[in-house]
């Protein structure tokens, strides 16, 4: 009894450490999964699956497996693979085509927001931060500091940039472009004295993989991705005039510390990015 659950423990614990494998994150913070494209996260270099791996040859598991036992672990790899491989199956959506579902923020939610913020309009905020999406997945891809310090929140902000730090040690860089609005609506609001946050879901398609120093394409492809997100912008309400930094003394009008040189976010007018998460993907 104990050696037959033995075997099936080691069984789940194969299929988990597969699927596992495949979980490569993409888009800027991570947030996506690349859909297994020429340079598929499974292979003899990923970071995933190596000799590195937990389950090593001084493993606790000493039982005895028979070879049919071992032949249908192969097997059932080789069916997942394939699968894995063929277009016609994603684990994040089935259909390429895929809509905005069916959440709406309230019509007094919405004259709240206009009452707190004049002369917004959803057609003007839609543009607003989807150039603000833009800019910020170009600066995930060039390393660009101060640009991602301009539109995002601090804590996003240092999230990026830890993550950023490891992706060039590794000498790498994220490609996104030929960014593609499709849609756009406001699901949330909150409010309080010094701020308002809207969260959106929305629909963009762009080109997102990952390339080596050499250029070479080390994960995902060039085929352009369908990516549906949950973001959450914020806008600050009232705006002090020190630096949160080191507390020099602002010009009105200003987003830099003539100072310290740091970027002005958490107490800016503008709207900034302070969360953004992957719920659908699809690749074309």
């Amino acid at each position: 009894m104990k050696s037959k659950l033995k075997k099936i423990l080691f069984l789940l614990f194969l299929l988990f450490s597969f699927f596992y494998t495949f979980n490569i994150k993409a888009d800027s913070g991570w947030d996506g999964s690349y859909d297994y494209g020429s340079s598929g996260g499974f292979s003899s270099s990923s970071d995933y699956w190596s000799s590195s791996s937990s389950w090593s040859n001084n493993h606790d598991y000493d039982g005895e497996v028979d070879p049919i036992f071992v032949l249908v672990i192969l097997v059932i790899i080789i069916v997942v693979s394939i699968l894995f491989h063929s277009s016609k199956f994603n684990l994040t959506t089935s259909s390429w085509d895929f809509e905005l579902d069916d959440i709406h923020l309230s019509s007094d939610s919405i004259e709240k927001i206009k009452k707190i913020l004049p002369g917004f309009t959803e057609e003007k905020f839609f543009k607003q931060i989807f150039v603000i999406y833009k800019e910020v997945q170009i600066a995930w891809m060039n390393f660009d500091y101060d640009i991602l310090r301009k539109y995002t929140t601090d804590e996003l902000y240092n999230s990026y940039k830890a993550q950023l730090t490891i992706l060039q040690a590794k000498k790498q860089k994220n490609i996104m472009e030929d960014f593609e609005f499709i849609a756009c609506k406001i699901v949330g609001m909150e409010h309080n004295k010094d701020s308002i946050s809207l969260k959106v879901h929305m629909i963009v398609e762009c080109s997102d993989y990952v390339i080596d120093k050499n250029k070479k394409i080390v994960r995902g492809n060039k085929n352009k991705i369908k990516y549906y997100y949950e973001m959450t912008f914020i806008k600050g309400l009232e705006r002090e005039n020190k630096c949160p930094s080191c507390g020099a003394e602002l010009d009105a009008n200003s987003n830099k510390c003539p100072f310290c040189r740091s970027i002005i976010v958490s107490n800016s007018h503008d709207f900034v990015l302070s969360k953004k998460q992957v719920l659908k993907q699809k690749q074309k």
